[in-house]
């Protein structure tokens, strides 16, 4: 992967404060377009004027997508919550403001803002990680969860190192299989 400055880009705070600076009168709103436990997906609106509010006719939008990762190791081994594993809404959130202030040529000398571009690191040094472990075809999905695991285990099958979505669908087809009502739980 090409190497990027982290400091190049602009903060999502800087736009808002100059966007607000320049339109008194406007506004910038959200809204979750998905979210399942795993992923959410926000859609920003920005509005130059109360008429464009009123008139619900948005200046540009933005949309943006995160998903919850769970507690990570270190290289050394000792484990630490990620940003995405208690605020991975909130990361989504500003995101989507940031597309959309960009959406509306509010972006600074780069594009993309530092948040989305933290990101990139984030995916990047997951993708590395998990490659490296051969945990996930892709790479960058999060895997099962610990409680996944142990139930994964009750159940008498392996879920350790599958995703979250694939050990959600084995643990339900196993639950069917075994009688039990189909939880949507896991």
């Amino acid at each position: 992967m090409k190497k990027f400055n982290i400091e190049d880009y602009d903060q999502v705070e800087d736009r808002i404060k100059k966007f607000y600076a320049e339109h008194q009168d406007g506004r910038i709103t959200t809204k979750v377009i998905f979210q399942d436990g795993n992923r959410t997906m926000i859609k920003a609106y920005v509005y130059l004027s109360l008429e464009e509010q009123e008139k619900k006719c948005p200046k540009a939008t933005g949309i943006a997508e995160e998903e919850r990762v769970g507690i990570q190791k270190t290289k050394t081994g000792s484990e630490y919550e990620p940003v995405n594993f208690s605020s991975w809404t909130e990361n989504c959130e500003t995101s989507a403001i940031g597309r959309a202030l960009a959406n509306m040529n509010m972006s600074g000398n780069k594009r993309p803002s530092r948040q989305e571009m933290e990101k990139v690191q984030r995916y990047s040094q997951n993708t590395a990680q998990k490659t490296t472990q051969g945990t996930t075809k892709t790479g960058y999905l999060p895997m099962a969860s610990e409680s996944q695991v142990k139930y994964g285990r009750q159940l008498g099958i392996d879920v350790s190192k599958m995703t979250i979505a694939e050990a959600s669908k084995a643990i339900n087809e196993a639950l069917k299989e075994n009688g039990a009502p189909r939880e949507e739980l896991y």
